[in-house]
């Protein structure tokens, strides 16, 4: 079976995860070391996360949870706030759109994905497929895809970063593009900052 890894940094490389993907559904731990396969469990729903709907989109208080049914964030989807993460609050280097081009900034509220890193790989790992072309044809490699999360959380600017062919990076920003659109943007002094973000995805 052709397998599909998947490492996403900020742009400066601040911090890594890493996971193997299969095209069968997968669970992930929540460790910010690399992310190691364990035994196969649903990618969405009430066992990792909890929360009320009104007319098809999420409102109020969510809560989400890793693997091992533990409290990974609480986050607001009527007011976008974050209101509780596990994640340690320490600084992190990443790049913010200033007023004269892309800077390197240290903050303790780096841009996150509505749920922790667990779910945005859970997310890719249903959307994933290996492309029929590269398949064929034996492509292998990186696809490294950036894309920008603005001040209001919202994604955009898709840019292949780095190739493969075979169809790779088409997939690559398809499955992106298809995921919930669910980001935290990241803050510098209390602000919410235009930001980068980068995603490498192998395919072997």
């Amino acid at each position: 079976m052709k397998n599909i890894a998947i490492s996403f940094v900020l742009s400066c490389l601040s911090f890594v995860c890493f996971a193997q993907i299969s095209t069968n559904n997968l669970a992930f731990n929540s460790s910010r070391d690399p992310i190691k396969i364990v035994e196969s469990a649903p990618a969405t729903g009430s066992e990792f996360e909890k929360g009320d709907f009104k007319d098809g989109s999420k409102v109020g208080i969510w809560e989400y949870y890793d693997i091992n049914r533990k409290l990974i964030q609480k986050f607001d989807h009527s007011s976008h706030v974050l209101v509780y993460d596990r994640s340690p609050s320490k600084p992190v280097s990443f790049s913010m759109l200033g007023e004269r081009g892309w800077v390197n900034v240290v903050s303790s509220t780096p841009p996150m994905y509505v749920g922790g890193a667990d779910r945005m790989i859970r997310q890719l790992s249903e959307k994933l497929r290996f492309p029929d072309e590269a398949a064929r044809k034996g492509f292998s490699g990186v696809v490294k895809v950036s894309f920008t999360i603005n001040e209001k959380g919202k994604v955009g600017n898709y840019v292949i970063e780095e190739a493969v062919g075979g169809g790779c990076e088409e997939e690559a920003v398809r499955a992106l593009r298809s995921i919930p659109n669910e980001w935290i943007p990241g803050r510098v002094n209390g602000k919410a900052v235009t930001s980068k973000y980068i995603i490498p995805i192998k395919f072997n």
